[in-house]
């Protein structure tokens, strides 16, 4: 029996995602378990496993590379050799099975008898559930022949790849009738006689072709008569671009949405001196550049210790109770892609000596800028840091990755004025800028200003403790 290849839910708020391409042919014997697709959701773009084994067959409306999908949409099935597969849904016009199951357009060969029906059906279906639809692509002249035959293109269904309307297809339409074209001598009055260019000039700029007095022949609306407008209203407006919205930016802006709808952000800033840290990265630096530990990486074992100290900063909230985590604390570390912000987590930060620690950024970086993170990487996190210390910035509000309850926001180091030891005058230090926004539902001012200032202490009183200590050692040994 015949099994459904269903796009799965990659994320517990994933709804659609982009299908990223097969990594199986057509015909194909797959296996459960062998990877047989690319889909993107969540952020990431993961490789999904055949749940079912059998020989592979495409679905006649199976996605292309960079089509969105919906969720639970059936793309193939697994069958059986020699059992072929049963689809729900029509063949749509202009694409024909192939060996193995597939569809693929052809805009070659003639449609048979076949198709034919199945566009007559479609048609059918698409003029009574759809009486309003609208028209889809084609050319000027195709229009043009429709407007002469009296067609409603919106009624017309295609058989061109990519949908667009062909005169073939206006002629077809024509047929479906019995041959009765109602050809019109001139177009309605309310449509406005205009040139290609003229209207693209018009949308270029914002100008109503409509309210544009046209000098050619019988009125027609020309180029130089929307450029004579355009510069009697005084303002040349450029044109505009459109870039579309890829998955993953809507994946980050259905979370800060989220987060700003399901939390009560507050925003604590402090200095505190980095002289420590500083020392610890050019003491790394100096033994193994390569292999030292960054600002970040000392950042998240600070972090990591004081948490245990404050577990309402690792806390969830829910409508009943709040949820606390064990004794491990994993921290998540924003990182900037070329295709948006991604959080990968961090492992017991707190349990792990820094170099660990080190090799897991680096992994993890390395990875979400190939796009090759996993959902599983980005998951269970209680706490996050994010910098924007690299352009300059000193304070800013990051927004909380929902569902923690907090977020560290670290900005550019400044060497800043501070008061002498000896309480005489001043002196000049190091000073690392800090951010804290913190849910208020879960955390009061007061407990999170107390973990701010013991977080400024840790910084300051920065040594790598013992473990990180001896593991260094054991390693100088070992060269």
């Amino acid at each position: 029996m015949a099994a459904d290849v269903t796009i799965p839910r990659l994320g517990w708020a994933m709804e659609e995602g982009v299908f990223a391409g097969w990594l199986k042919e057509p015909g194909a014997v797959v296996a459960p378990g062998e990877p047989l697709f690319m889909l993107e959701g969540e952020k990431a773009t993961q490789e999904v496993e055949a749940v079912d084994g059998g020989v592979l067959h495409l679905a006649p409306d199976a996605p292309s590379p960079g089509e969105t999908v919906l969720v639970g949409r059936v793309i193939a099935a697994l069958c059986t050799p020699g059992e072929a597969p049963t689809w729900k849904t029509a063949v749509p016009p202009g694409r024909q099975p192939q060996a193995g199951g597939a569809s693929r357009e052809s805009g070659t060969s003639a449609p048979s008898a076949a198709s034919t029906a199945a566009s007559a059906a479609i048609r059918a279906s698409r003029q009574l559930n759809h009486p309003d639809a609208i028209p889809l692509a084609a050319s000027p002249s195709v229009r043009r022949l429709a407007r002469q035959c009296g067609v409603d293109l919106s009624r017309v269904v295609p058989h061109l790849p990519g949908g667009r309307l062909s005169v073939a297809d206006v002629t077809a339409a024509v047929e479906d009738r019995g041959g009765q074209a109602a050809f019109v001598d001139a177009e309605p009055d309310d449509v406005v006689r205009s040139s290609p260019r003229a209207r693209r000039a018009a949308r270029s700029r914002g100008i109503d072709i409509a309210a544009v007095r046209g000098t050619g022949a019988a009125g027609r609306v020309r180029e130089r008569d929307v450029l004579a407008a355009s510069a009697r209203a005084g303002a040349v407006t450029p044109a505009v671009a459109h870039q579309p919205i890829s998955q993953m930016r809507r994946t980050i802006a259905r979370q800060m949405v989220r987060s700003r709808q399901e939390t009560v952000p507050v925003t604590l800033t402090a200095w505190a001196d980095a002289t420590a840290i500083l020392a610890a990265r050019a003491t790394g630096k100096s033994a193994d550049a390569a292999e030292a530990p960054t600002l970040n990486d000392i950042l998240l074992v600070i972090l990591a210790r004081t948490l245990r100290s404050h577990p309402l900063l690792t806390a969830r909230w829910t409508e009943t109770h709040l949820v606390l985590p064990g004794p491990r604390i994993d921290i998540g570390l924003a990182v900037d892609t070329a295709g948006g912000l991604v959080v990968p987590v961090v492992r017991d930060v707190a349990a792990v000596s820094l170099a660990d620690v080190a090799r897991q950024t680096r992994a993890l970086i390395e990875r979400a800028r190939a796009g090759r993170l996993s959902a599983v990487d980005m998951q269970g996190g209680v706490f996050t840091l994010t910098t924007l210390g690299s352009y300059g910035l000193e304070f800013f509000t990051p927004v909380i990755n929902h569902p923690e309850a907090a977020i560290l926001g670290v900005g550019a180091i400044r060497m800043q004025p501070v008061p002498a030891a000896d309480g005489d005058g001043v002196t000049f230090q190091r000073q690392l800028p800090l951010s804290l926004t913190f849910d208020h539902r879960i955390v009061d001012g007061a407990p999170a200003a107390r973990f701010l200032g013991d977080l400024v202490t840790a910084i300051a009183a920065y040594g790598p403790n013992p473990g990180d200590q001896s593991r260094a050692e054991s390693g100088e040994r070992r060269r």
